[in-house]
């Protein structure tokens, strides 16, 4: 979103600096310190299934919503 205009620079300040927006969680698996041997004789089911980072969900389409006391008299009730 801001990435023309924010620059994070550990180091070496002549370089052009990159934002990491991948987390490792959802890059990474249980799978990663093991060899292609134990990979294939893990049980289908020991596997981790790979997560999908959140996705930002479209505010264009939102709505607004006003409650008032009396709704919520009512929801009480």
């Amino acid at each position: 979103m801001h990435g023309d205009k924010l620059d994070i620079c550990l180091g070496d300040y002549d370089a052009e600096c990159k934002i990491n927006t991948e987390m490792a969680a959802y890059k990474w698996d249980n799978t990663i310190f093991m060899s292609e041997e134990e990979k294939k004789k893990l049980p289908e089911g020991k596997l981790m299934k790979k997560m999908e980072p959140p996705t930002m969900p479209d505010l264009s389409k939102s709505v607004r919503v006003y409650v008032n006391k009396d709704d919520l008299k009512v929801n009480e009730i």
